[in-house]
């Protein structure tokens, strides 16, 4: 077999899962055809001349320390200042990751588990995003990974926590050495599917809530802001309607820390109508303010909604 034909199976073959050396050395075997690791890296240098411009070649180590290798399809990055692009349209970046090689790392792996039918082992579990994590756990979680979920800027993972019984959602910056692990049990994956579906369409973005109920929750805005506010989508529950010169707007979901915060983005222009327990925890965020401006509090992290 001469060169160029290897090159075409090894980027084949690394278009569709990753790959260790020794994985391309099996696979190479099972055709009858010998191959040494010595070669092999001589061929990967000569490989990035067959990727198409919007393809990367990553290496990097998983949880055992070895060598994987896989290409994956990539966006291109935006523009870091307002260059016009596509006649006058320019991106603000907001919101936007400035580093994305470790999100594509933990990426490929999340999509390789859920295609493969596979749990994760995550050895190491960092900071709080989503509330799932208040408590900064550092051992190892055990998931059934169900969904990747591109929120506000970021990626996260939607999953099954197959010990706790409980879902799970987790911004995958925050995994760190995670690795695939077959399945010893056989779930009822539409079930389970269908329960996180569910949830997830109880909460106001991807925040866990405070409880496992919803409410009716109403709020007002100044007729400008609530005009804005009802040519976006925030929630399927969403409704409006137009009370003179303000207009209401209705959400039946949970209440979460990511309903606050939202609520605390149009400042004076809106205000909480019902549930009294949504004004309760709003007002509890806002005198939790105060007392940094008040007091000689020290500024540490906290979440008041778990």
């Amino acid at each position: 077999m001469n060169q160029i034909n290897r090159l075409k199976q090894i980027y084949t073959l690394l278009l569709k899962k990753s790959c260790s050396y020794n994985d391309i050395i099996v696979f190479f075997k099972k055709q009858k055809y010998a191959i040494g690791i010595r070669q092999l890296q001589r061929d990967f240098k000569e490989l990035p001349m067959l990727l198409e411009h919007d393809e990367n070649l990553i290496k990097y180590r998983n949880s055992e320390n070895n060598i994987h290798f896989k290409i994956i399809k990539v966006k291109a990055k935006a523009p870091k200042k307002n260059v016009p692009m596509n006649h006058n349209i320019t991106h603000s970046n907001f919101f936007n990751l400035l580093s994305v090689d470790l999100m594509q790392i933990n990426l490929t792996i999340l999509q390789e588990a859920i295609i493969e039918s596979k749990n994760i082992l995550i050895k190491e579990l960092k900071n709080d995003v989503t509330g799932d994590n208040h408590t900064f756990s550092q051992k190892s979680i055990e998931l059934l990974p169900l969904k990747i979920i591109k929120h506000r800027g970021s990626i996260y993972l939607g999953g099954f926590n197959i010990k706790e019984n409980k879902n799970q959602v987790f911004d995958i910056l925050q995994l760190n050495k995670i690795q695939k692990k077959d399945r010893k049990s056989i779930y009822n994956l539409e079930e389970i599917n269908d329960n996180f579906n569910t949830e997830m369409s109880n909460r106001f973005g991807i925040s866990k809530n405070i409880d496992g109920e919803t409410y009716i929750i109403l709020l007002e805005f100044s007729l400008v802001t609530g005009n804005f506010i009802k040519e976006h989508f925030w929630h399927e529950s969403q409704k409006f309607t137009k009370k003179k010169n303000t207009i209401i707007m209705e959400l039946n979901c949970g209440i979460n820390r990511e309903l606050i915060g939202w609520i605390f983005y149009w400042m004076y222009n809106c205000k909480i109508v019902a549930p009294d327990i949504l004004k309760e925890y709003y007002l509890k965020s806002h005198n939790e303010i105060g007392k940094l401006y008040k007091e000689d509090t020290p500024l540490v992290y906290k979440n008041i909604f778990t």
